[in-house]
């Protein structure tokens, strides 16, 4: 659900990153890979994760894979991103 707090704002990053990222894309993996590798970093189970510039929102979808849990929120400015 998206629910607007302001106007949708123009922004830098380029609409067509978001109909190739996707979760098999290698820069989505190595990123997760690399939160992964230094695991003490992530959240305690059950936290509250705000992701702000979440974009379409992969990284929240490979945090919610790692069933710890948490309640994620997402905010980004990007209109098309979000409704991806």
């Amino acid at each position: 659900m998206i629910t607007h707090l302001s106007e949708p704002q123009n922004v830098a990053m380029a609409d067509e990153w978001f109909s190739i990222a996707n979760l098999d894309h290698f820069w989505i993996k190595w990123r997760l890979d690399a939160l992964i590798k230094f695991a003490s970093l992530l959240p305690q189970p059950n936290s509250k994760i705000l992701e702000i510039g979440c974009g379409n929102g992969l990284f929240l979808q490979q945090l919610k894979s790692l069933n710890k849990n948490y309640e994620l929120h997402g905010c980004d400015l990007n209109t098309t991103a979000l409704n991806m």
